[in-house]
């Protein structure tokens, strides 16, 4: 049994542990918590936190690539060997991706992303937050979704994954708004509405998507920037052309304006929250 298969057997569960949830709370709380539920059923969409210039590239056609595809390329591409190319790229934080990953066969063949429901999600992977407004089971597609970060909440030192504990936790798509409320169901209360989004997804946590077939820009339905890098961004690229940059900035002036365009293209809102 794969992941996305042990997702699907725990259909119903965290449906099961929301109504018990509702059954013991006073009835302020129970009325909250069910807001929160139809909040992530009528907002929830995944999003993938990217650098500016993967999102140009991405905006631009090229193939989304998970950190192995990444490395082959660079390899092919360089002559280096990818191994070493995946050490650089991953830095202190390789040994633990390399064990987690070598526990199932699936973990070098998928793709992440993060429940949103509002907000730029978990910036500190990139102040371009791409949404995908698509159910992501669409097509063929298989998705999985944890109540945290697989590498961090799931990582045995012994086994690589703690599959036991994540296997419990697991669930489909269907059942996604149930995992992000038992998740917050001591939050939710205490955090007002506007800043449920924030409880969802941002920095400090986030319910990760798993899924096996790559997203594509056909599938986005807008970019989100944080508005002070959005306009840290537009202060490079337009505020002053007759302005001298520096190389890098150059670079990042132009990643911006060819994303701006790309999506522009596509009729792709990017809006800065």
């Amino acid at each position: 049994m794969d992941i996305f298969q042990a997702a699907r057997a725990n259909t119903g569960r965290h449906k099961e542990q929301y109504q018990a949830a509702l059954e013991a709370a006073d009835e302020a709380t129970a009325a909250l918590l069910a807001a929160f539920v139809e909040s992530v059923l009528h907002d929830g969409n995944l999003s993938i936190n990217m650098r500016v210039f993967v999102a140009e590239n991405f905006m631009s056609g090229s193939p989304y690539e998970n950190i192995y595809e990444f490395c082959d390329r660079m390899s092919r591409l360089s002559g280096r060997d990818a191994a070493d190319i995946i050490k650089e790229r991953l830095g202190p934080y390789c040994e633990r991706r390399l064990k987690f990953d070598a526990s199932r066969p699936e973990f070098k063949l998928v793709y992440y992303a993060a429940l949103n429901i509002g907000g730029a999600g978990a910036t500190k992977y990139g102040e371009i937050c791409v949404v995908l407004g698509r159910c992501l089971e669409a097509d063929g597609r298989r998705a999985a979704y944890l109540r945290g970060d697989s590498l961090n909440d799931y990582f045995d030192a012994a086994a690589g994954a703690d599959m036991p504990r994540l296997l419990t936790d697991i669930c489909a798509e269907t059942d996604r708004a149930y995992l992000a409320v038992i998740k917050h169901a001591g939050e939710i209360p205490r955090t007002e509405r506007a800043g449920w989004e924030t409880l969802v997804c941002s920095n400090a946590s986030y319910i990760e998507a798993i899924f096996d077939v790559r997203p594509a820009k056909q599938e986005v339905s807008e970019i989100r920037v944080p508005v002070a890098s959005y306009d840290a961004l537009w202060d490079i690229a337009f505020a002053d052309f007759s302005r001298r940059l520096a190389s890098a900035e150059k670079a990042l002036a132009n990643d911006f304006i060819q994303l701006l365009d790309a999506a522009g293209t596509a009729r792709i809102q990017v809006r800065p929250v």
